[in-house]
């Protein structure tokens, strides 16, 4: 403890249950002395000091999250944030990853390693470098192993060792961040490998940052083997200058090849923006024209990528039931069911007087046939109420109860508003060429069922009400001398 801060008295320990070790408390002797939370990493070396202030001590707790730390004392609970920007003072901040060692077998060609990638996010002040090792020596090769396996020496030595051993390191490829890359991006820096010929590599890659920048985040770094170039593409002639060390042709190819892998994966990744379930919002609208499902640019991002999802289907079963249930379940989705479809024609048919022969419908059935008033000159007619048809009216025959299609759709006022703009218009695009859409807006009790199936709801029936939300069948009048509001008769209300 004398080493970290001189007379420092610790009276909390806490971790964040990862890689840091938290000492609190407080310099003694001195009235003025301010609290202290020092932090060690697993090795129980210093990595940094947050102040606090005197009214704060004495601190009874302390632990730490991810991206937090949180100190509980007099005043109550303290929350310090992970810093995005190093503190402004003299010095510098860096870090440094060292990879285990890596090995690259024989190969015809000669050839053992292509480049190293580091994704990085670099802002003005900060840099990165990247530099290896490599070495066909055993000896080396087993020193090297044996400083990095060494669990004696906490990790910042064993990489102070391991960067030390002079004459296999090489001189570092150094990238300074830049004002137009503090936004966040990720951008992948490359320094070749392609002039080795030793088989066994190490790289080392060191990210520093200046007082008053933000701090450089490391994502992804990978050591590629040397898999196909673009040297394999040019003359013969020039495919020798491959073997030759520091070539300038093979170091231009690097570059390209270097330069040309954003490309590369702009054009893997193309698949993913035209799938479901990985496009771009702004890619969904342009994916519906190309496969013509029922589309509407005010759907909900959800809903589109449903439709998307179930296209194949909703192109089999354009103009059947199938196909427009398969939509209201990507419009409305969950469960219960919140809609209902009724073919009349199909699911009922129209009534049939049975015989001795014929054993006649069964109800519900629809019943056809021309209305009382319909204009004919017959022993059935009747003065006074037949009249003529208005001009352009076709009579009105059992034709018009053919091909209407119901769908009663469940929802509350405010959903109704946001359908109702493009719902008719994806259904009807759903409908046979002969039928007729009816749309209906239903309360959820219209389609309550007594079946186990996610609709039944056990409970009493509503109370009697008038109003578009009133049910047949369910709502009944009280049997009993009750009132029916607040300033209703107080008698039977039961119809005998």
């Amino acid at each position: 403890m004398a080493a970290l801060r001189p007379c420092f008295k610790a009276v909390a320990l806490g971790t964040n249950s990862l890689d840091r070790i938290l000492l609190a408390g407080a310099e003694e002797g001195g009235a003025t002395a301010t609290g202290h939370v020092l932090i060690l990493d697993a090795d129980c070396e210093f990595v940094g000091d947050v102040p606090l202030d005197r009214l704060d001590a004495p601190v009874s707790g302390v632990v730490a999250t991810r991206d937090s730390l949180l100190v509980t004392g007099p005043r109550g609970l303290l929350r310090f944030a992970v810093a995005e920007s190093v503190p402004e003072g003299p010095w510098q901040v860096h870090s440094t990853v060292v990879t285990p060692m890596l090995y690259s077998p024989d190969r015809d060609d000669a050839r053992r390693w292509l480049r190293v990638d580091a994704s990085a996010n670099l802002s003005e002040g900060s840099s990165i470098e990247i530099r290896f090792a490599a070495t066909k020596d055993a000896e080396v090769r087993d020193r090297l192993m044996t400083i990095a396996a060494n669990d004696t020496l906490p990790a910042a030595q064993r990489i102070d060792r391991l960067l030390s051993e002079a004459g296999i390191w090489q001189a570092a490829t150094v990238f300074a961040g830049t004002e137009t890359t503090s936004s966040g991006a990720i951008t992948v820096y490359s320094a070749k490998l392609f002039d080795v010929r030793e088989q066994y590599l190490w790289v080392a890659v060191t990210l520093s940052a200046a007082p008053g920048a933000r701090l450089p985040r490391l994502s992804e770094l990978n050591v590629l083997y040397p898999g196909l170039t673009l040297m394999e593409n040019l003359p013969a002639i020039f495919q020798s200058e491959e073997a030759q060390p520091d070539s300038f042709l093979r170091n231009l190819v690097g570059v390209l090849e270097t330069t040309t892998q954003g490309i590369d994966a702009r054009i893997a990744s193309m698949g993913s923006n035209v799938h479901p379930s990985t496009a771009p919002a702004s890619w969904l609208d342009f994916i519906s024209r190309l496969l013509g499902v029922p589309w509407d640019d005010g759907l909900a991002e959800a809903q589109k990528r449903a439709i998307l999802k179930r296209a194949p289907e909703l192109a089999r079963g354009r103009g059947t039931r199938a196909g427009l249930e398969a939509l209201l379940e990507c419009l409305l989705p969950g469960m219960p069911v919140r809609f209902r479809v009724t073919d009349p024609t199909a699911d009922h048919g129209f009534a049939i007087v049975g015989g001795e022969s014929c054993p006649g419908s069964a109800l519900p059935a629809m019943l056809g046939g021309r209305t009382r008033w319909s204009p004919e000159l017959d022993s059935q007619a009747v003065l006074g109420y037949t009249r003529l048809p208005c001009p352009g009216q076709l009579d009105d025959g059992a034709w018009q109860l053919a091909g209407k299609v119901r769908i009663e759709v469940v929802a509350s006022s405010a959903e109704r508003k946001k359908l109702e703009p493009w719902l008719r218009a994806l259904l009807t695009d759903m409908m046979p060429v002969t039928a007729t859409l009816e749309l209906r807006w239903e309360s959820a009790d219209v389609l309550r069922t007594d079946r186990l199936d996610g609709t039944l709801k056990l409970e009493s029936a509503p109370s009697p009400h008038l109003g578009v939300d009133a049910v047949t069948d369910l709502a009944r009048l009280p049997e009993r001398g009750t009132r029916l509001s607040a300033s209703g008769s107080n008698i039977s209300t039961r119809l005998s």
